[in-house]
């Protein structure tokens, strides 16, 4: 049995190596690159009054209730009122806020806003998506679900992205030396090492291969029979 689980996990991402590259099970329950991006917290607006949830959701609440102790009593100060603004795990701002009732409306994290959209239209090679977004195309793919008005322009500006930096993630993985890599990949988000890293593997064992370190052609032994008759 544990061995099925351990098999499983492997079709979900590549567990078990030195990267993880699990983009096509973007929302499995497993997938723990889904997980990590996921978690990133995003900004939202209250719609309607959420009682009771202050303590939970506010941290000055939370901290003054700390340090003047349990009170079990209600207080109108533990409500949520409309159009305050919190910070939320975007897996659980997309679960309250793109239902029916839409309890938040719901902002995008800041990297996938006009100012950087501006920025990814003049050169998207230039943006160091490790400092800035180190999750971009799978918490892109999280925010495909949030029903935001800026979904297809975000999707528009991510194929583009993606499209432009794929041959920089190439060229280093195909030429970069071991000295360059960390200058390479300074600015990869984790799908981009990911690629970085399995084109860096695929190229040095075709050069093992080349130079016959790997996976030597060498003739059958009838033939090297037949050769030393």
């Amino acid at each position: 049995m544990l061995e099925f689980y351990r098999n499983f996990l492997k079709r979900l991402s590549f567990i078990g190596t030195d990267w993880t590259l699990s983009l096509l099970h973007a929302g499995s329950y497993l997938n723990i690159d889904d997980i990590l991006a996921s978690n990133e917290r995003t900004s939202c607006r209250v719609r309607v009054l959420l009682p009771s949830l202050a303590p939970l959701l506010l941290s000055d609440v939370k901290d003054k209730i700390l340090s003047e102790g349990i009170d079990d009593g209600y207080k109108a100060s533990d409500d949520v009122p409309v159009g305050k603004s919190i910070e939320l795990p975007v897996w659980l701002a997309i679960a309250v806020g793109s239902g029916r009732r839409q309890i938040l409306s719901i902002d995008v994290p800041p990297i996938y806003r006009n100012a950087f959209t501006e920025v990814f239209e003049a050169d998207p090679c230039v943006v160091d998506l490790k400092r800035k977004g180190s999750m971009y195309y799978m918490l892109l793919c999280n925010l495909l679900m949030s029903g935001h008005v800026r979904v297809p322009q975000i999707v528009a500006t991510g194929t583009k992205v993606f499209q432009s930096r794929l041959k920089m993630i190439m060229d280093a993985s195909l030429n970069a030396s071991r000295q360059d890599t960390l200058s390479s990949t300074s600015k990869f988000d984790s799908l981009e090492m990911a690629l970085f890293r399995i084109g860096q593997t695929d190229r040095l064992q075709f050069e093992r291969w080349i130079s016959r370190h790997h996976e030597k052609i060498e003739a059958l032994r009838t033939v090297r029979h037949v050769l030393v008759k």
